[in-house]
């Protein structure tokens, strides 16, 4: 039983660090997208916007549409592209299993749970690390911007770092629930529907504000409009933990099967 922890603990570790090593390429998008975010932010209030609305206005989505409105309908292009490459870069891996070491280290555990726990502890990690880059991002523009004028309004406010820490982990919650279920469907489907099946639920939910659609608590706007119908934020941090429990529960199932794990 020591040995498999050992070996347990060792294919964590071995995955952890090639995510950092072999695909921190792919935490370049994120900061990307909210540099151009900043950008944007800056030219439209000539620098005068506050420190928290750089945090507050990035990711928001959109209001819930309104049915016969004559506005157009468009989901928000920032929020949609940041969150499909994201759904990208973990099905584009999902079965990228181990590699090297890696794979001689699953051999070696002969344990599908060892095996599904560094698996699924791996992608709440990389969407951690793919969150919080982007923030990071945000935060370090928000610095700079200062050295050429006056010191943004509330950079050195308490609650500008509450906000970061609560934006940050119920959008994280969902998303890691999101990737784990897109992740054991890319072991039935395919890297291809398991995405695109994901993709399309975001969809759905920018043009429904419901709380059990998982696409509405990525979007700051609509945990807003959620809240203020008396849906509270305990009851949408609870349903993720559910998605994200059910989701690693599935997973193990799966593995369970599989012909090469005992």
């Amino acid at each position: 039983m020591k040995h498999k922890s050992y070996q347990g603990r060792a294919i964590l570790r071995y995955e952890l660090r090639q995510e950092v090593r072999c695909k921190k390429k792919q935490y370049i998008f994120p900061m990307l997208l909210a540099l151009w975010h900043c950008i944007l932010q800056w030219n439209r209030t000539k620098g005068s916007l506050e420190a928290s609305l750089y945090v507050e206005r990035f990711l928001e989505g959109m209001p819930t549409v309104i049915p016969g409105s004559m506005n157009s309908f468009l989901i928000p292009g920032d929020w949609l592209l940041f969150l499909v490459v994201l759904l990208y870069f973990n099905g584009k891996f999902a079965k990228d299993f181990t590699r090297d070491m890696g794979l001689q280290l699953l051999v070696r555990s002969e344990s599908a749970v060892q095996f599904w726990n560094a698996k699924w502890l791996l992608c709440v990690y990389h969407v951690c690390l793919y969150y919080i880059a982007a923030y990071i991002c945000i935060v370090g523009f928000v610095m700079i911007s200062g050295r050429y004028g006056a010191v943004p309004s509330g950079m050195l406010d308490k609650t500008l770092w509450t906000k970061v820490g609560l934006q940050l982990v119920l959008p994280i919650l969902a998303m890691s629930a999101l990737c784990i279920w897109q992740l054991v469907l890319s072991y039935l489907t395919g890297f291809t529907i398991s995405t695109l099946l994901v993709c399309t639920l975001l969809i759905v939910s920018a043009y429904f504000t419901k709380w059990y659609l998982p696409g509405n608590l990525l979007m700051k706007i609509r945990v807003q409009e959620l809240l203020a119908e008396g849906i509270g934020i305990r009851k949408m941090v609870l349903y993720t933990f559910f998605l994200l429990a059910g989701g690693i529960l599935a997973g193990y199932c799966r593995m369970k099967r599989m012909d090469y794990i005992p």
